[in-house]
């Protein structure tokens, strides 16, 4: 029981103002509601699964410095593909195709949200919770639930509030704090 609640615990703290809450946030205001649930808790399970399993089998052996390295450009790559895609986006609202065709609003927030999770805090803490704890169900169960619950809470006041904000302003918001935490990583790799 303590390995779930010590992964259901740190990752719902490690969570709190991430950058996937700021794009659950940023797609309740985009999505169907049953797709906008399921896209993330299948998500949420693929990319804890993949975190707990490699935790789990390969423990300590993975280089800090080379994982935040690798986290750092991969933040920067999805800051600024958020600020271009959203772009493209409003181009297409006004009218302009972009002559792909429609993708189901599930497999768009599925894969918006595990490519934001890749090389996240929460991923790295369930990794180092897994290779210490050697109770890889119970890390996977308590990740889950703790990144669904950091997540639903983003996902209701995204709902309440999407006529507040603009789409430009949480897409700039999402941009900036995704360049800012690849930036984070990076300078942590040059100063260890």
């Amino acid at each position: 029981m303590q390995p779930f609640l010590q992964a259901l615990s740190l990752i719902f703290a490690a969570e709190a103002g991430d950058k996937s809450q700021l794009l659950v946030f940023a797609m309740a205001t985009q999505y169907p509601l049953p797709a906008l649930v399921l896209g993330i808790v299948a998500a949420i399970i693929v990319t804890q699964l993949f975190a707990s399993g490699l935790g789990f089998f390969i423990g300590g052996a993975l280089p800090v410095k080379f994982v935040n390295l690798i986290a750092g450009v991969l933040f920067l790559i999805f800051g600024l593909k958020t600020l271009l895609f959203n772009n493209d986006s409003e181009k297409n609202e006004e009218g302009k195709t972009s002559g792909s065709c429609p993708v189901n609003p599930f497999w768009r927030v599925f894969s918006i949200y595990t490519l934001g999770e890749i090389g996240d805090k929460t991923q790295f803490t369930t990794l180092v919770l897994a290779s210490q704890s050697h109770n890889f169900f119970a890390t996977f169960l308590g990740a889950v639930f703790g990144m669904f619950l950091a997540n639903i809470s983003c996902l209701v006041l995204g709902r309440l509030t999407c006529s507040k904000l603009s789409q430009k302003a949480i897409t700039i918001i999402s941009s900036v704090l995704y360049i800012g935490f690849g930036l984070f990583c990076l300078f942590d790799v040059l100063h260890a």
